[in-house]
């Protein structure tokens, strides 16, 4: 709040008196009038001279930013639609409407649009540079009359009696009433500090209690909430229905059965929308995602505190197909990387279906953090990056990830927060909250490097809830775009062991363009003797289900090179057909086709089913490990630790 430019409206104060009745003597800052000029929020031209005196700078001085308040007094010399346009820009309306219902309550006549124009404040808020008001100087509340109108003149009543602003307005009033502003709330606080004072608020209290009767009867009368769109709707092969109702004035959202996220609504008057102080938005008009399996919808209608005061029903049927609903998900995230920045954190995402994602264009996030994809493919299986800063994560992960975009506004939370993820209709795609310390939530995600990576992509999304779905990755940095996988596990069966130490010598000597999952574990794009000591650092990890992901110690090995070979990618392609052979011929369950290729992830994956598990990494492993470097003639390496010896 530091940075932002407030303003005080005040009004000009002129003494009554002097020390010594001599007019040209020294005055008396006691009594004074207001006599000369009055203060109202209205154009004054571009020059914000002219608006210093009246609207004095209290905050953020030394920027002497009067721009937005500029624009603000030009936004209220308007009318109509303009007015309506403008002030939406400039300023938090719905904050606004509530300040100035509760203003109408509390009965402070010694403020802007009452007895004097004055003691009114409003603030730049620094997030959105829209300007919300403030109240100030309260000692003269309780005292216009109880049956007062419900907003005082000057502009701001123009403001106020949009009929989507006079809504507000009244729901405002009403929600206040209900909570705070009525007899039986205040009696508890009237009585609790009386007993602290010594003195009674019976006086207060009734006021405040008729005050709230009036103004309650001043809202338009009660109807329930309803659709009155034709029931029922076929809108054919549209993804979307559009349909609309009436809504009372204590209705704040509209959701749809069995979906979170509020309908974003236009509000309208209706031929019966009108009040004592004439027309208000009583309609609403929504916007719905429907498709192949929509039937009955039901609307809930909820109010200021969340509380379900309506519903209606109906039927729409749709032959429009919604697949990406089911298709994709979110399976990693880098909220909180280490060093404190926030220019590396990245979110993946992931299509987890055999089917092909022809475009995102549209899917965005509609809680936690700013984006929306463009018209971006994803293949099946394919993953996608976003990223906070693209040029920092590319310092950081080389430009061969499948970075989509950046997204804006605030950083992830590094205390955990919610995500909504929606598509081009509105759709709910997934919703979770994150932690990072809490129960059964993954304390080394949180500053020391690793990123949360979800354990089951095809689960049902309402586990993304639970720390349990989610493992800490299993390097420091994660695994952007690709599967998390121990640094070296290249035939992915979550260990490193020989198989990928015969990946890695296939791929010696490549110069340049190398990636991870084809032998650069240094991220220089090639594949040399530091990659063989990265292999060998984590050589005889294995993966367990409780596996924190970067933290198990590596087994005792170590991998010295010896000269190598002057022909590396000649040699490399007769080793790789060898291991083939060999994992065809002893190694691979039966039924599972053989690898083309060691360095195919896609055939390699049969592996898998042949994979020594954590528990016997024994006897069996050394016989393996002897009977695959016996067979590949492995002269370049000596491998020790681990029980694994080349043959003598």
């Amino acid at each position: 709040g530091g940075q932002g430019s407030l303003y005080n409206m005040e009004l000009l104060y002129n003494p009554n008196g002097t020390v010594d009745g001599n007019p040209e003597s020294l005055k008396l800052n006691n009594p004074y009038n207001h006599t000369n000029g009055t203060v109202v929020i209205a154009d004054r031209g571009d020059d914000k001279e002219t608006y210093r005196w009246n609207f004095q700078m209290r905050n953020a001085r030394g920027r002497d930013d009067y721009g937005p308040l500029v624009e603000l007094m030009q936004a209220f010399s308007l009318s109509g639609s303009a007015l309506d346009a403008a002030t939406q820009q400039i300023m938090d309306v719905d904050q606004w409407m509530r300040t100035w219902a509760m203003f109408s309550l509390n009965g402070n006549d010694d403020l802007y649009t009452r007895v004097f124009d004055h003691n009114y404040r409003m603030f730049v808020r620094p997030e959105d540079g829209k300007i919300i008001g403030m109240p100030w100087d309260l000692d003269r509340a309780f005292q216009i009359a109880t049956n007062a109108p419900l907003w005082g003149d000057e502009n701001l009543r123009n403001v106020i009696e949009l009929p989507t602003n006079k809504r507000l307005f009244y729901g405002h009033a009403h929600d206040i009433i209900n909570t705070t502003a009525n007899a039986e709330y205040m009696t508890t606080w009237a009585t609790h500090f009386g007993q602290l004072t010594g003195q009674s608020f019976a006086a207060q209290v009734s006021y405040i209690s008729a005050r709230s009767s009036f103004v309650l009867g001043q809202l338009p009368g009660e109807f329930a909430f309803s659709i009155a769109t034709a029931d029922p709707l076929d809108v054919g092969a549209a993804s979307t229905a559009t349909i609309g109702g009436r809504a009372w004035v204590d209705v704040r959202e509209i959701r749809v059965a069995g979906s979170v996220l509020p309908l974003d609504i236009t509000w309208n008057v209706t031929p019966q929308g009108t009040s004592a102080a004439g027309p208000w938005a009583d309609g609403w008009q929504a916007t719905i995602p429907v498709d192949t399996s929509t039937g009955l919808v039901t609307l809930l209608a909820f109010d200021h505190q969340g509380n379900l005061v309506g519903t209606d029903t109906i039927t729409i049927s749709s032959t429009a197909p919604r697949p990406i609903v089911d298709q994709l998900r979110i399976v990693e995230l880098m909220y909180n990387p280490p060093g404190g920045g926030d220019g590396e954190e990245y979110l993946e995402i992931m299509n987890v279906s055999a089917t092909p994602i022809a475009s995102l264009a549209g899917v965005h996030f509609n809680g936690g953090l700013t984006f929306t994809f463009g018209d971006v493919p994803l293949a099946a299986g394919e993953r996608a990056v976003i990223v906070r800063d693209a040029a920092a994560f590319e310092a950081r992960y080389g430009t061969g990830v499948n970075v989509v975009g950046e997204y804006t506004g605030s950083a992830l939370d590094n205390g955990g927060e919610e995500l909504t993820l929606v598509d081009g209709d509105g759709a709910l795609v997934q919703q979770f909250t994150y932690d990072d310390t809490g129960d059964g939530w993954h304390p080394t995600t949180d500053g020391d490097g690793y990123s949360l990576v979800v354990l089951d992509a095809g689960g049902e999304t309402s586990s993304w809830n639970d720390g349990a779905a989610w493992r800490a990755s299993r390097e420091v940095g994660g695994s952007p775009g690709e599967r998390d996988l121990y640094l070296g596990d290249f035939d992915g069966n979550d260990r490193v062991d020989l198989v990928d130490l015969v990946f890695l010598q296939s791929r010696l000597g490549t110069a340049a363009g190398a990636t991870r999952s084809t032998g650069d574990l240094t991220g220089d794009g090639a594949v040399n003797r530091s990659d063989v000591a990265a292999l060998a650092a984590r050589f005889g990890r294995v993966a367990t289900p409780s596996s924190l992901g970067g933290s198990p110690a590596a087994a005792a090995a170590v991998v010295v090179e010896r000269q190598l070979d002057q022909r590396p990618v000649r040699r490399g392609a007769l080793v790789a057909a060898r291991v083939d052979r060999i994992l065809a011929d002893s190694e691979l369950a039966p039924g599972r086709r053989r690898s083309r290729h060691v360095g195919s992830m896609d055939d390699t994956a049969a592996v898998d089913a042949s994979a020594v598990s954590a528990t016997e990494m024994g006897a069996e492993s050394n016989l393996r490990a002897r009977r695959v470097s016996r067979s590949l003639g492995l002269e370049d390496f000596r491998l020790e630790g681990s029980g694994h010896r080349r043959p003598g």
